[in-house]
């Protein structure tokens, strides 16, 4: 029981990390992708294609807009996206933790030999 538990704070553990460096590199990929968006326009274009055009004049725009926006307070959206990442990593700890002492509590009464005598 303990083993599965430590194991499972482990993987959570692991998967925060990594969720956490993909924001650490995000800032890297955004303007590498800037630079050299001309290499990227065939990949994107051919993506595009699978697009129904009228579905593609009506949001283009507004997800122009939105990046736009978004361009300006993206180190900002950062931190806080690394923040969530590890206030949902604390979260998920507590949640395991809990869980472990409950199934250790079903585990102690099922068992008949462990529990205290009655009197």
């Amino acid at each position: 029981m303990t083993t599965v538990l430590l194991a499972a704070m482990a993987l959570w553990t692991l998967l925060a990390w990594g969720v956490s460096g993909v924001l650490g590199w995000l800032p890297a990929l955004t303007g590498l992708a800037q630079s050299g968006s001309a290499q990227l326009a065939p990949q994107l274009t051919g993506g595009l294609s699978l697009v129904p055009q009228a579905l593609l004049d009506s949001w283009l725009p507004q997800l122009q807009q939105l990046g736009n926006w978004l361009a300006g307070s993206f180190p900002l959206l950062l931190t806080w996206a690394g923040y969530v990442v590890w206030l949902i990593w604390g979260l998920g700890m507590l949640a395991l933790l809990v869980l472990g002492a409950l199934v250790r509590r079903v585990l102690l009464s099922d068992s008949p030999d462990r529990l205290p005598p009655r009197a």
